[in-house]
């Protein structure tokens, strides 16, 4: 099996009785794109939020971002995906047309479904990591230079915690990209994580083998491509290493 797996064979479905490889390439494209988009939404509002959070420490502002970020974190995904899914089924008829599909509205629910999570976490971390950030000296003596709170966050507090931005993005989209089997079953979505679901369902056992291999292969790929980032996020890293 392990000398198949190195020559791109991993079997044949039980069911189906076509190629593991081919089936899960198949499903890939569907699963990629979910997975962009979940993780485009997250990174924008988590960043969004956190530094909000961040800018009104010990406001209203502060504990309502944190409190729906803890809501988000602890909230099961199948109970997220059929609140929405049931609540996409009373909207009018006339923004159901903005989707032309019920497909296209699954796609977005789907996605907005595993977002939530990478969202709430990124705006925990954001909010936790500038904290301490804009309490440093250099920060405080850019404010009293007059510099704007725009220009502080982008050009100084977050290029400093920027490695763990990227670790939690890269990390959640490693998770996404191997399938969430399901938020991929509750819309129907035939992507790879509702295609391992089903085949262990089926004791398909080809099927499932191939699908952990897989997810293990994307974890492996985005850790390498994370230590060979670092260094580039942060050349302090490349000092210490060597």
């Amino acid at each position: 099996y392990i000398k198949n797996c190195l020559t791109g064979n991993l079997g044949y479905s039980y069911t189906t009785r076509l190629p593991v490889i081919s089936s899960i390439i198949i499903r890939l494209p569907l699963t990629i794109s979910i997975a962009f988009f979940a993780i485009a939404i997250a990174t924008m509002l988590g960043l969004l939020f956190g530094v909000s959070a961040a800018l009104y420490k010990d406001s209203f502002i502060e504990k309502l971002i944190l409190g729906f970020s803890t809501l988000g974190v602890a909230m099961p995904v199948f109970w997220t995906g059929l609140i929405l899914l049931y609540s996409s089924s009373k909207l009018p008829e006339y923004f159901l047309d903005i989707f032309y599909t019920s497909k296209h509205l699954h796609f977005v629910l789907a996605a907005i479904t595993l977002g939530i999570r990478p969202c709430s976490l990124l705006t925990r971390l954001v909010w936790s990591n500038l904290i301490t950030v804009l309490e440093q000296d250099y920060i405080v003596a850019a404010r009293s230079r007059g510099i704007s709170n725009y220009k502080i966050i982008t050009k100084y507090a977050l290029n400093s915690v920027k490695v763990p931005i990227v670790t939690v993005i890269a990390i959640d989209l490693g998770s996404l990209l191997t399938g969430a089997a399901i938020t991929e079953s509750i819309f129907a979505m035939p992507g790879i994580g509702k295609f391992a679901l089903d085949a262990i369902f089926r004791r398909d056992q080809p099927v499932i083998m191939g699908a952990v291999l897989f997810s293990a292969s994307i974890f492996i790929l985005i850790n390498f491509i994370l230590d060979r980032l670092y260094p580039i996020l942060d050349p302090r890293i490349q000092k210490i290493s060597s």
